[in-house]
């Protein structure tokens, strides 16, 4: 995505909620980057951007997303269709879309340089932080643009009993994931760090204060 983007997290999720002109700014820095490019993509020019996202995602769905893909269900009514969905799935279309991107050649080949330059592959792929007692897992998201972001993880997984036939069973066990945003500013942070490992601690508190 273009750099003089400089958008916070704060400003994103904004983006993300109230559907704004900051989130057809994130698109269209994306769809440049993934050819066939449409030169004609603009900011509030019949929301083209959105029929350029659904046709992208079309060929894409299925290897960089799970579910269904949304605009499949109402084609030709695109627009309508993403101005329906809730914050989550317009999340959901946007990752999509970054998937997308990352697997372009040039992004790719700038990845593999950069690596072979030395830069650590978490310059490009976040590892966990840690993961707590409960089993929860944590992700620290952040910089002196962006803002700073702790998020938490759960995964849940569940059994249902099959009573068919003679031997009763456990079925496929079926994964839920949740995520939560559980810290956004030092005193959050505090707060939510002091029930970690002391490891975790010190490497949280570390990475927020980095650019205060």
């Amino acid at each position: 995505i273009e750099a003089n983007l400089g958008l916070s997290a704060d400003e994103i999720e904004t983006a993300l909620i109230t559907n704004n002109e900051d989130l057809a700014r994130i698109h269209i820095a994306l769809l440049k980057g993934i050819p066939p490019v449409n030169k004609k993509l603009k900011l509030n020019v019949d929301d083209g951007w959105v029929i350029a996202t659904a046709k992208k995602l079309s060929d894409w769905w299925s290897w960089v997303a799970e579910g269904a893909n949304p605009f499949e269900k109402n084609r030709g009514k695109e627009v309508e269709t993403f101005k329906e969905q809730d914050p989550v799935n317009r999340l959901f279309i946007l990752k999509a879309l970054c998937e997308v991107r990352l697997e372009q050649n040039d992004a790719v080949c700038y990845i593999t340089d950069e690596m072979k330059k030395g830069v650590s592959i978490g310059n490009f792929r976040k590892d966990k932080l840690g993961s707590a007692s409960d089993g929860a897992i944590y992700w620290y998201v952040g910089d002196s643009t962006i803002g700073h972001r702790l998020y938490k993880e759960d995964v849940l997984v569940g059994f249902k009993n099959n009573w068919k036939g003679k031997d009763g069973r456990l079925t496929k066990p079926v994964t839920n994931i949740q995520w939560e945003t559980v810290a956004t500013n030092l005193n959050e942070f505090l707060e939510i760090s002091v029930t970690f490992p002391a490891e975790m601690f010190f490497m949280c508190i570390s990475l927020f204060s980095t650019d205060i």
